[in-house]
């Protein structure tokens, strides 16, 4: 089955609506949408500057501003969030298994990052 970047973005633009209601103002929802488009893009590092540049912010302030000031219900998104979870990959009978996989950094540029961890596995339980 292929995947067509008009449907990738077609379901991203349908999420990201469904997510509106969560945040207390247009700007910040505004803000959301930049931040969120600037970590799913191809770039090599994801730090405010190159996250700004890439959805035309000439500075980073307004993204930091929104993830240190940005209003929005947590308790919504989780359950939004969720639910999309479960509408698009949950399977009836279908468990969630988390455990501690993880693996060592790679690469040298990044100071002070620990082991990271990686692990969730959608699992079907045994008979």
């Amino acid at each position: 089955m292929e995947i067509t970047v008009c449907e990738v973005e077609a379901e991203y633009n349908k999420e990201m609506n469904r997510l509106g209601e969560v945040f207390f103002s247009d700007l910040v929802f505004e803000n959301a949408e930049k931040y969120m488009k600037g970590l799913q893009s191809s770039a090599s590092r994801k730090n405010g500057w190159q996250l700004s540049e890439i959805v035309g912010e000439s500075t980073p302030y307004k993204l930091q501003q929104h993830i240190y000031r940005g209003r929005y219900s947590a308790d919504k998104m989780r359950d939004i969030t969720r639910e999309y979870a479960v509408e698009n990959l949950g399977e009836k009978d279908g468990v969630k298994v988390a455990d501690d996989t993880g693996f060592i950094k790679q690469g040298e540029k990044s100071c002070g990052v620990q082991r990271q961890w990686s692990s969730f596995k959608t699992c079907t339980p045994y008979p």
